[in-house]
């Protein structure tokens, strides 16, 4: 497979191929602005994919694609998840995957900025309210995500994702303890997203989208949950809201986390499980960060 989208020139040819071959919408677009309003860019990433804005006309367009030769399953996921059609206004619109260069399109959402770069403005205003307010919003629209009833054909299986890869082995006895309670506990019955991370959510007022479905699963929901929290808790912290034996804003955080569970368990017939939650939590944040200093701190905000 030929990686395209590592250069602008590359990526422009990409398109005059695409533009040749093809007959759909997108085509007829791209040959109506080419030569007038049509502008390509390279987007710098830490990501296993490559990444082109192209602007055509009025509408911009996100391109990826896997930055190694092979195919990539997890691209391809992404494509049937869109073609379920079950993600509603909850997120961008895909435009078509190529599935010979492993290329998916998606339109970008105008008007939509990332939820980290609004947080990030709000925190030194110390609006802690407004804070809380699109934390709900997210807690309203995951409730609505983890509900969808699909078939699971086309999906990536989660035994297919390496969930614990840098846990299975550790001598803490408190993970070990974990790891067989994630096992016994685990629930194949939700749609989940499995990398519900801020950078991979957006907000325009009130309305907030997710993107990247590359490792959507039907797994646990408590799996999203506790990725989401994580995510979320050391970008309003920063990493010392693990490691530091007090930190100035961790009642603030501990009660935006409250309210997120208040909100997205409002209208499930369950109550929470905040142990499984705890427990996941811990998994996952070890998983990904390889310390135990930062486990310890979790049952703060639960």
């Amino acid at each position: 497979m030929k990686i395209i989208l590592h250069s602008e020139y590359l990526t422009v040819e990409y398109l005059i191929w695409r533009m040749c071959n093809f007959s759909d919408s997108f085509s007829e677009k791209l040959e109506e602005n080419f030569y007038n309003d049509m502008k390509v860019i390279i987007l710098p990433v830490n990501s296993r994919n490559l990444l082109s804005k192209v602007k055509i006309g009025q509408k911009i367009y996100i391109f990826k694609q896997y930055g190694k030769p092979e195919p990539s399953k997890f691209l391809e996921n992404e494509s049937n998840i869109y073609d379920l059609n079950i993600l509603g206004n909850i997120s961008t619109e895909k435009i078509f995957y190529d599935h010979g260069y492993g290329i998916i399109v998606t339109e970008k959402l105008l008007g939509f900025d990332p939820i980290m770069q609004i947080l990030y403005l709000i925190l030194p205003l110390g609006n802690w309210e407004k804070v809380s307010n699109i934390i709900s919003l997210s807690a309203s629209i995951f409730r609505q995500l983890h509900q969808s009833k699909i078939d699971s054909s086309l999906m990536l299986k989660p035994d297919s994702v390496s969930i614990l890869k840098k846990v299975d082995s550790h001598s803490n006895q408190l993970l070990i303890d974990d790891i067989n309670f994630f096992e016994r506990e685990w629930k194949q019955e939700d749609f989940i997203h499995f990398d519900l991370r801020l950078d991979n959510m957006l907000i325009k007022d009130t309305e907030i989208k997710i993107i990247d479905w590359e490792m959507a699963i039907i797994g646990d929901y408590y799996w999203d949950l506790a990725i989401f929290l994580n995510s979320l808790v050391l970008f309003l912290g920063t990493v010392e809201i693990y490691t530091l034996s007090t930190h100035f804003r961790l009642e603030r955080i501990r009660s935006v986390v409250k309210e997120f569970i208040k909100t997205y368990f409002s209208q499930k017939e369950d109550e929470p499980d905040l142990n499984k939650l705890r427990v996941y939590w811990r998994l996952q944040n070890f998983a990904l960060y390889d310390s135990e200093i930062y486990i310890n701190r979790i049952n703060d905000f639960l």
